[in-house]
């Protein structure tokens, strides 16, 4: 009797150590719950996504020298681009942006011609730029951008007057309304060069604007 009582206290022992040991070994397969606010610290914000915006645009021109007409200091137009965001930290996005301005004077007169015309000046720019974000791990996402672009300026409805390119700098930020949406402001300075090669007017144009937006993305 005595034999069977501690054959079964054996097995029993045995039993519960065999138990506790697949446990420990099956422990490693299961994750604690994430912590508050974990959603921000990776997907979707720190994902290899693709996006694309459109902004409002206002610009003040801060310097021009040269060329056959002249910007009013104020203007504005529209913007839009799109980009991939290859994580945390590094973007590219394809930036177009159109800035309509008064020009100086209604009229434009040369040695041969004289143009009087209401319609706007417009600088149109096209951009590569890189962005390097500023991980926070919520849902404020700020970020600096640099690239270089291509720019042409002429009177609406006509064709450019010069063309050439340029630089742009700056920063802003974004803020993350959902896993899809995001909200943000942007200020960028542009410098660019653009040349005139007509027969009459051939001059180089030298101008430095600010443009600060307010925009709205789709992130996919």
């Amino acid at each position: 009797m005595k034999r069977i009582v501690l054959l079964l206290v054996a097995t029993i022992l045995c039993g519960a150590a065999a138990t506790s040991a697949h446990a420990e070994e099956l422990q490693g397969y299961y994750q604690p719950p994430p912590p508050r606010g974990y959603r921000y610290s990776v997907n979707p914000m720190y994902a290899v996504r693709g996006y694309i915006g459109f902004s409002g645009v206002g610009t003040a021109v801060l310097a021009q020298s040269g060329g056959a007409e002249y910007l009013n200091r104020g203007g504005g137009g529209l913007s839009l681009w799109g980009g991939i965001r290859f994580g945390p930290v590094f973007a590219l996005e394809l930036n177009y942006t159109g800035s309509f301005h008064n020009p100086v004077s209604g009229c434009d007169v040369g040695v041969y011609y004289t143009i009087c015309s209401a319609n706007y000046l417009v600088i149109d720019m096209l951009s590569v730029d890189a962005k390097i974000h500023i991980p926070t791990r919520t849902n404020f996402d700020p970020f600096l951008q640099g690239g270089l672009m291509l720019s042409w300026i002429g009177r609406e409805g006509f064709a450019s007057d010069a063309t050439g390119g340029g630089f742009d700098l700056g920063g802003g930020f974004d803020i993350w309304l959902n896993p899809w949406w995001t909200f943000g402001l942007r200020g960028l300075y542009r410098g660019m060069r653009m040349s005139d090669y007509a027969t009459y007017t051939g001059t180089d144009t030298f101008i430095s604007l600010f443009t600060g937006e307010v925009n709205i993305a789709v992130h996919f």
